[in-house]
């Protein structure tokens, strides 16, 4: 009888590792996911920002060409990581098995390239943006993960994911 009960208990256990292993892409698909929504929101709460910072005279008199200059260049700033962060997404939704290490490093590079730009040269606002540049790199981090043998996994979620829609 302790026999088969040990037997029993192994078998659960064998099944529900290989279970929650399968799950853990899933939990980090749904981490992903979430990431990149969380980038898009910041995204649209740092433009927002960059418009209070201009009307509240903090990139100097509203209306100046100094203001207005860096105005156009947070703008500019968040314009360029918003269209990365949308060609790392169409990038991942076109991976194949063939085409994943290849594809996967494109993503990467895409996501490192919004992370990179986001600088304005005003302290302030540059803080905002660094937030921005965190959420980037966690992301990366999670993606660094998948393998190609996950693709069949997560590429049928991926492609069906939208962004929160950046306004700038």
């Amino acid at each position: 009888m302790r026999t088969l009960i040990s037997l029993i208990t192994a078998v659960v256990l064998i099944v529900g590792s290989f279970t929650l292993q399968g799950c853990g892409k899933g939990d980090d698909l749904g981490k992903l996911h979430d990431s990149l929504n969380r980038v898009a929101k910041s995204l649209n709460a740092a433009a927002k920002t960059n418009r209070t910072f201009y009307e509240s005279g903090i990139y100097g008199v509203t209306g100046s060409p100094e203001a207005i200059t860096l105005r156009q260049k947070g703008a500019t700033v968040i314009h360029a990581a918003n269209e990365k962060l949308i060609l790392a997404l169409n990038l991942a939704k076109g991976l194949t098995t063939a085409t994943f290490e290849a594809g996967k490093l494109a993503v990467l590079q895409a996501l490192a390239q919004a992370s990179g730009g986001l600088t304005t040269g005003n302290a302030t606002f540059d803080l905002v943006l660094a937030s921005i540049a965190t959420l980037i790199t966690q992301a990366v981090v999670i993606i660094e993960g998948f393998q190609s043998h996950h693709l069949k996994y997560v590429l049928p979620e991926i492609q069906s994911w939208t962004l929160e829609e950046v306004t700038i």
